[in-house]
Parts: structure tokens; sequence; C-alpha cells
């Protein structure tokens, strides 16, 4: 394990992204990475999922852009 978690963005949320979600996820619990951020054109649309994937009480922010989302994170990313 890592001294401090990777910090990440992750962009989609829909078909395979999920995937990337809920191992994200399980590192997250692990002490190996934290989501700082996520974005999918239409975020609205995965609400269900972003209750599941703790988004809220983990503190990962969403965008509908990824470029604005990279730029408004770049100094949070690794």
């Amino acid at each position: 394990m890592s001294s401090q978690p990777i910090r990440l963005a992750i962009i989609g949320m829909g078909g395979f992204a999920g995937e990337h979600h809920r191992v994200a996820l399980a590192l997250e619990k692990q002490g190996e990475c934290r989501v700082t951020c996520a974005c999918d054109p239409q975020p609205d649309a995965f609400q269900e999922a972003m209750d599941r994937w703790e988004f809220a009480s983990r503190g990962v922010r969403v965008h509908a852009d990824y470029v604005q989302m990279l730029d408004a994170h770049r100094h949070e990313l690794d």
C-alpha cells in the first residue's frame, strides 16, 4: 500500500465505466485511491448509481464535461 492514496478521476458512469467506479470504491475503502471527481454528459441519469457508489459521502464531485472537470481539478489529481 502506498503512503498516500492515488487521487483519480473517472470519465463516464454508464457501461464499462460502472465497473471502474465499483473497483475504485473497493480500492478507496482499502486506502489505495481516492476518487476526486467523475463526469458523464448526462449525470442526472446516474443518480441511483452515484448513490450506490457513495459519491456524496466520499465527496466525489460530478461534472457533465470531462474537459471542465480536468481543468477544475487538475491540481487534485495524480
